[in-house]
C-alpha cells in the first residue's frame, strides 16, 4: 500500500523576495553593463586632443573668429574623414567671407585628400546650398543672424546651465530660437534676419472652434485643474532633426512653462547628411557652382 504522494509546500515568502530581488539585480547589472560599455567608448572619444580642438574651433567660427582657415587646412591635410573635414569647411564658409580663390583652394585640398569620387558630393552640398555659392559668402548673413537671434555667449557657466546657450557650450541653436520667435509671437522684432535665411517665411492664423463649457463629467474649462495645463506647440522638421536641437528645445519647454511636440521625418547628424549626399542627385546643376562638369 503507498501513500498518497504529497503536494510540494508553497515557497515561502522569503523565497519569493529573493527570487525577485534576484531578478531585478539581474536586470540592473546588464543595464549596468551597458552604460558601463557607453561611457567607455565616448571617453575614448571626447577626452582625445582632437576632440577638444575641433569644438573648441567650431565655437570660434559661431562666435566670428577669423583665425579658423589654418585649422581647417590642417584637418584636410591629415585626411581624418571625408565627413568632419567637409562638416569643418561648410561652417566656416557659412560664418564669414571666404574670397573665391580661398574657397578653390580648399575644395581641390578635399579632393587630393580624398580622391575625386568625392566630386559628387561636393557638388550636391553645393546645389542644396551646404556650401554656399559666391554671392551668398560675399554678402553673408551669420554676423547679423547671430546678433539678432541672440546665437553666441563667450563663456557659459555650466553649474547654472545657461538658457539655451548651455546645450552647446556658447551656441544656442538657430531652429530653436526661432521656434522660440515663433510660439512669442515677436516675428516682426527678427525680420530682418529671417529674411536672410534661406527659404521662405509664412505666418498663418486658423480659427478655433469654442470649446463647450463642460467638460469631462461635469468640470468646467475655467476649472483651476485646466488651468494647470501647460501651453503645447507643435514643431515639425521637414528633413530631420538632430538630438541636439531636441535637447534644446526640452530646455526651452522648462524654460517658458511651455510643451514642445516634435514631429520629424528622420533624425539626423552632421554625418549623415554628408553621406547622404555622395550619390549623384539627376537634377540641373545650380548656376555660378565651383564645381561643374
Amino acid at each position: 500500500h503507498r501513500s498518497p504522494r504529497c503536494p510540494p509546500p508553497p515557497p515561502s515568502p522569503l523565497s519569493l523576495s529573493f527570487s525577485l530581488l534576484f531578478q531585478t539585480t539581474s536586470a540592473e547589472h546588464n543595464w549596468l553593463q551597458i552604460h558601463s560599455n557607453l561611457a567607455h567608448h565616448l571617453n575614448s572619444l571626447v577626452f582625445r586632443l582632437t576632440f577638444d580642438q575641433k569644438i573648441e574651433k567650431e565655437i570660434s567660427m559661431v562666435g566670428g573668429s577669423d583665425s579658423v582657415e589654418d585649422f581647417v587646412e590642417a584637418q584636410i591635410s591629415k585626411a581624418n574623414t571625408f565627413s568632419e573635414c567637409v562638416r569643418l569647411f561648410a561652417l566656416m564658409t557659412n560664418t564669414r567671407y571666404v574670397a573665391q580663390k580661398k574657397y578653390t583652394f580648399f575644395l581641390n585640398e578635399i579632393v587630393q585628400a580624398f580622391g575625386y569620387d568625392h566630386l559628387f558630393a561636393l557638388r550636391n552640398l553645393e546645389q542644396v546650398g551646404v556650401l554656399p555659392d559666391e554671392g551668398r559668402r560675399y554678402n553673408c548673413p551669420w554676423t547679423n543672424v547671430r546678433r539678432r537671434f541672440d546665437l553666441y555667449k563667450d563663456e557659459v557657466d555650466a553649474k547654472k546651465q545657461d538658457g539655451l546657450f548651455y546645450v552647446f557650450g556658447g551656441y544656442s541653436p538657430l531652429s530653436a530660437r526661432i521656434v522660440e520667435y515663433a510660439t512669442n509671437g515677436n516675428w516682426l522684432k527678427v525680420k530682418d534676419a529671417l529674411d536672410q535665411l534661406p527659404g521662405g517665411v509664412v505666418e498663418t492664423t486658423q480659427p478655433v472652434k469654442s470649446r463647450p463649457t463642460v467638460e469631462d463629467g461635469g468640470r468646467r474649462s475655467g476649472s483651476s485643474e485646466s488651468k494647470k495645463k501647460l501651453p503645447t506647440s507643435l514643431v515639425v522638421f521637414v528633413g530631420g532633426v538632430t538630438y541636439a536641437e531636441i535637447s534644446a528645445l526640452r530646455k526651452l519647454g522648462k524654460m517658458k512653462n511651455r510643451n514642445y511636440i516634435i514631429a520629424t521625418s528622420h533624425f539626423t547628424n552632421g554625418n549623415k547628411l554628408i553621406n547622404a549626399l555622395k550619390e549623384p542627385l539627376m537634377t540641373k546643376p545650380r548656376a555660378g557652382g565651383s564645381l561643374r562638369k
